[in-house]
């Protein structure tokens, strides 16, 4: 019955064997990480691991798909429920800790790629620290406020791990603890999270970096209407 839900996806270039064989690990299951371990989930992905410290907050729900009964919960927690029920043959291994603090444990599950979407410095880090020392392949996801334009900017960069000190790295400034917090709602997020797990998804794509200023996207729709039109 699960792989009949497949049968359209099967013509593309989304091969079911690489689906399958894909083993994301998540790091920072926030706005960008709940979405892009649920597209994993959906497109067919057999074995996932989460980490994030968090729980859910209320002001989280703006830009996740969860019910006010999930604030309190674990992030990971509620992320690994959501998907038991979307696609109940995905296992799901949860960690409510700091990357810091299982990053040795986490090679029990030998990752296919780590995608990482932390906020705090410190952990971006060392996440391509440890992705350097055991050869894992790395995305990194982000968005910002850019408040001069009132809009959005998107950074994803996919790196081999022999390139990943050469990653180009995110400009925003943080606050108290290294950590940023940013204004958001749900579109930034699903938007960069669908184009993660597609690049993550298509290995022709060796090395993949790119920052999105909100002007380019601007034109990109204004184009896209006019042609509709």
């Amino acid at each position: 019955m699960i792989e009949r839900i497949y049968d359209r996806q099967s013509v593309t270039a989304v091969s079911r064997r690489f689906v399958k064989s894909t083993r994301p690990l998540v790091i920072g299951v926030g706005g960008i990480g709940t979405w892009v371990a649920i597209f994993f989930a959906m497109a067919g992905v057999e074995e996932l691991i989460l980490v994030d410290p968090d729980v859910v907050e209320i002001h989280n729900l703006n830009r996740l798909p969860f019910t006010l009964d999930a604030v309190g919960k674990p992030k990971v927690e509620v992320v690994k429920e959501f998907i038991k029920k979307i696609r109940p043959n995905c296992l799901v291994f949860t960690y409510q800790k700091r990357f810091e603090e299982v990053e040795q444990t986490l090679l029990i599950h030998d990752p296919s790629v780590v995608i990482s979407t932390v906020d705090d410095l410190k952990t971006m880090n060392e996440v391509r620290k440890w992705c350097e020392k055991h050869k894992l392949l790395l995305i990194e996801a982000n968005y910002d406020y850019r408040g001069d334009q009132n809009d959005w900017a998107f950074s994803i960069v996919k790196s081999s791990p022999s390139n990943i000190n050469k990653l180009s790295r995110w400009d925003f400034e943080v606050g108290e603890g290294g950590y940023r917090v940013i204004p958001s709602y749900v579109v930034p997020a699903v938007l960069v999270a669908s184009l993660v797990v597609h690049i993550a998804l298509h290995p022709e794509f060796d090395l993949y970096s790119f920052i999105i200023p909100s002007t380019v996207i601007k034109d990109l729709i204004k184009q896209l209407i006019i042609k509709i039109a």
